[in-house]
């Protein structure tokens, strides 16, 4: 799963299974109702999925603070940024919990 600005998922080259490979509600503040909306859903499900053995983080996009509650959430409790495989100086790649 991809938490990445622009050129991200091309840059890196790791597959994605999700329907949207940049993931612009994980990063960015959303209005409340957003939960409502299907592509929302479809990315938040791709977050979920074991299937998903990493989340490739850019620094700018860490900001997971501006996400919605219910994704702060499943990034802290699906994935590990704290103990990451690889950390560079634009990317932080987590391993799934």
């Amino acid at each position: 799963v991809y938490a990445t600005e622009q050129e991200g998922p091309y840059f890196v080259g790791l597959p994605a299974a999700c329907s949207y490979p940049l993931s612009v509600f994980l990063y960015r503040s959303l209005p409340a109702q957003a939960d409502d909306l299907a592509g929302y859903r479809q990315n938040l499900d791709c977050l979920r999925d074991p299937a998903a053995k990493f989340l490739v983080l850019e620094k700018s996009a860490a900001r997971r603070g501006r996400a919605l509650p219910e994704v702060r959430t499943t990034i802290e409790e699906e994935f590990d940024c704290q103990h990451p495989v690889v950390r560079t100086k634009t990317y932080t790649l987590c391993p799934r919990r």
